[in-house]
Formats: C-alpha cells, sequence, structure tokens
C-alpha cells in the first residue's frame, strides 16, 4: 500500500507500523502455498462488521484474491443479517473492488472514504 499512502498522507514507516498492529487480535494471515501473502481483519462491532483492514502483496494482487475476501465478509454480513463498514484511501485501487460488490460512500474524509454495504434483508430498525 506504499504507493496509495504515498498519494494521501505520505508514507512513515514508523506510522505504518503502528497502523499494522491496530486491532492486531482480529489478524488473520492470508496464505497460499504455506506462503504468508497478506492480512485481513474483520471486527464484529454492535449491529455490523467492519472491514478494518485487507491487505495482498503485490505478486498476489489482481487475481481474485481480494474479491474472494470480500465475497466470504459479504456472506457472513448476510448469515448474520448485519452491514459491512470500511474505510478506504482516496484514490486507492481497493475501492473499485467494493464498487464493484455494491458498498455506497457514506461519508468522506480528507483521505478516505467510509464505504457501507448492507444485505437485502437488513432492516436497521430492527433490534433482533
Amino acid at each position: 500500500m506504499k504507493k496509495d499512502f504515498d498519494n494521501t498522507f505520505g508514507w512513515d514507516e514508523d506510522e505504518q507500523r503502528k497502523r499494522a498492529a491496530d486491532e492486531i487480535q482480529h489478524a488473520k494471515v492470508i496464505m497460499i502455498n504455506q506462503t504468508d501473502i497478506g492480512v485481513i481483519k474483520v471486527i464484529h462491532r454492535i449491529k455490523e462488521l467492519h472491514l478494518h483492514q485487507m491487505q495482498i502483496l503485490p505478486n498476489y494482487q489482481g487475481k481474485g484474491i481480494g474479491s474472494q475476501l470480500v465475497s466470504q465478509v459479504l456472506e457472513r454480513a448476510k448469515n448474520e443479517n448485519v452491514p459491512v463498514t470500511l474505510l478506504v484511501l482516496k484514490g486507492a485501487a481497493a475501492k473499485r473492488i467494493y464498487d464493484r460488490f455494491g458498498f455506497s460512500v457514506v461519508n468522506e474524509y480528507e483521505n478516505n472514504y467510509m464505504m457501507r454495504w448492507q444485505p437485502e434483508s437488513f432492516d436497521e430498525n430492527n433490534d433482533g
């Protein structure tokens, strides 16, 4: 994600290490053939799943891995009947994946978009 950060916040190695450690207890390592290729962090919050982080090494990008991971998160959200939220850097290629899956921009910040997806059956007025 260095290129994406260079185009927004600028790259700061110490800051990136802090970001990587944020919510580390939710991290799942993505592996192919016993090789670590990325990480995903999905946080179960009250009445939503939050896709906190998804990063795939450059050599494995563009192979459908991110789409497969997003599909799995959305399937979980459908089963739990909750929306999915995330923050994505402005200008990041990852936004195209989220657009393709039907996420909508619900808030805009200086360098990020807050995006949201919800299952068709979701009713935010229902407490159950």
